[in-house]
């Protein structure tokens, strides 16, 4: 299409004498005899005089294998026929070669004059979810059908799942709405086929439902529950508000779009540092923002990936690109989790964290708003992360501070983890336990554990507990008693003053 417009317009300006568009792929250009690949491709070029010559897939002319050797003698005859005819006939056509970008960059290395006739080079991206959507609406409409409440929404999420799952060579772009719209046309019919002869009119045949759209929406809470649940997260008050913030900037950029000429917009989500201590609910919140951002349809899916330098970092040199991609492919659509971020660049001399950093800030960049990325880690550490290159600043625009939990909500911790595992505390041993927790939070340390001491506290408790109860019971089943009075007797689920000290 962008050809075709292009010797429209060379035509109209006086460039080009015709302004005709000449299509064609290596069968065009290559003869399947030696000798006449020459005059096959000058023939072509004649037809092509005062017009575009557009060549599609234009890389099968110099096809590379696996040790980076061209050995398609006949593509090279072409591509050294057109080289030709391109100096000697310049100002006469215009040659366009398309293809995937990799390859083209070695279509250019098949001859060294080959990439100086090519002046201009324009990248084209994939389609957009968004504009997917607009298209498959367009199209749509123009065969007559309307669409119910919530089908383009339901078909918005369909094309970013797709996006998603098909990122790279194999995505068709336009070609994946034309197929999306001949799947709802099997199933409207398959719908309506099904209904009774006096509920069947032309709104059943010619209105798109829902239920037409093939796509089937991942079972996750409901903004309104991934709100409840945030506030059921003890202490955080900070990060709530934080939270909720940015719920609110997104709800208006999502309304903004709806209401922009009906036209679908992107939202582009930004990238986080998560800062503070372990313990602090990072994870847990990192996992609630995908809930949350899913709902929004921010993301496409609400998947966290959740990984560390081991998963970015290769042992050998020239690995770690290649690895860092493989991880952030895994998160597209979603949330990638790095905890303990700064641990990506160990020193100064570490050049495979850097070669990860370098290649993380590249895919940040040219994946803009098809994944959240969020680094964590302790707020001094990560400092010293950002000042180790310059674009982790620029890139990672949202900060998130988590602070140190306090002695009543460490407390409030501990007494979460005794109801989900059905403990009590007798007051003997909560009086211990509200000592021991502000004296812990007093003399805490720069890589205090928070939740994560508190759960390691409550591990040992248990034990404790246990071992305790155990003996105990022991001693009443000697003594004569009952099983189940002994048992009852022991106290196994109840934290008392002994267990403690």
């Amino acid at each position: 299409m962008i050809a075709r417009l292009m010797a429209r317009v060379y035509r109209s300006l006086g460039i080009l004498s015709k302004g005709q568009l000449v299509e064609v792929d290596r069968s065009g250009l290559v003869a399947g005899y030696v000798g006449q690949t020459a005059i096959k491709t000058s023939k072509i070029i004649e037809k092509a005089l005062g017009g575009v010559l557009f060549i599609d897939e234009a890389y099968a002319l110099a096809p590379f294998d696996d040790t980076g050797h061209c050995s398609d003698s006949e593509g090279i005859k072409a591509l050294e026929r057109l080289m030709v005819r391109m100096e000697n006939d310049r100002g006469k056509f215009v040659v366009v070669c398309a293809g995937y970008k990799d390859k083209m960059r070695n279509l250019m290395k098949a001859n060294e004059g080959f990439a100086s006739r090519f002046t201009h080079r324009i990248n084209i991206d994939d389609y957009t979810p968004e504009e997917l959507t607009e298209i498959f609406r367009r199209m749509a409409e123009g065969q007559g059908y309307a669409f119910a409440d919530g089908s383009l929404d339901k078909a918005l999420k369909a094309f970013r799942k797709l996006s998603v799952e098909k990122s790279g060579k194999d995505f068709g772009n336009a070609r994946e709405a034309r197929n999306m719209l001949d799947s709802v046309l099997g199933n409207i019919g398959t719908r309506v086929n099904a209904l009774p002869d006096d509920q069947i009119t032309k709104d059943s045949f010619f209105t798109i439902l829902p239920e037409d759209i093939p796509f089937e929406e991942p079972k996750v809470a409901t903004e309104e529950e991934c709100l409840a649940e945030l506030d059921s997260l003890i202490g955080l008050e900070s990060v709530k508000n934080e939270i909720r913030s940015m719920l609110d900037e997104m709800r208006q950029r999502k309304m903004d779009s709806e209401i922009s000429g009906g036209q679908f917009t992107a939202i582009v989500p930004d990238h986080y540092l998560f800062l503070g201590n372990p313990g602090t609910g990072k994870t847990t919140v990192a996992r609630l923002m995908g809930k949350m951002l899913y709902s929004l349809g921010v993301i496409a899916r609400p998947d966290v990936v959740e990984v560390s330098r081991a998963d970015m970092v290769a042992p050998y040199l020239g690995q770690t690109a290649p690895k860092t991609r493989e991880t952030v492919d895994r998160a597209m659509g979603g949330i990638l989790f790095i905890d303990e971020a700064y641990s990506l660049i160990q020193g100064r001399g570490d050049n495979y964290g850097n070669e990860s950093v370098t290649e993380l800030l590249k895919l940040l960049e040219d994946r803009k708003g098809k994944f959240v990325c969020i680094a964590a880690g302790y707020t001094r550490e990560m400092s010293q992360f950002l000042d180790s290159n310059s674009g982790l600043k620029s890139r990672f625009t949202k900060t998130i501070t988590f602070e140190d939990y306090k002695p009543e909500e460490l407390m409030d911790i501990f007494r979460l983890y005794c109801r989900k595992e059905g403990y009590s505390i007798d007051p003997e041993a909560e009086e211990i336990l509200n000592d021991r927790f502000k004296d812990m939070y007093d003399n805490r340390a720069f890589d205090f554990g928070n939740g994560r001491d508190v759960r390691n506290l409550f591990g040992k408790v248990k034990s404790t507990v246990a071992g305790r109860a155990y003996s105990k019971m022991k001693d009443l089943l000697d003594g004569g008693a009952d099983r189940q009075a002994a048992y009852e007797g022991s106290k196994p689920k109840t934290i008392t003053k002994e267990d403690l000290l």
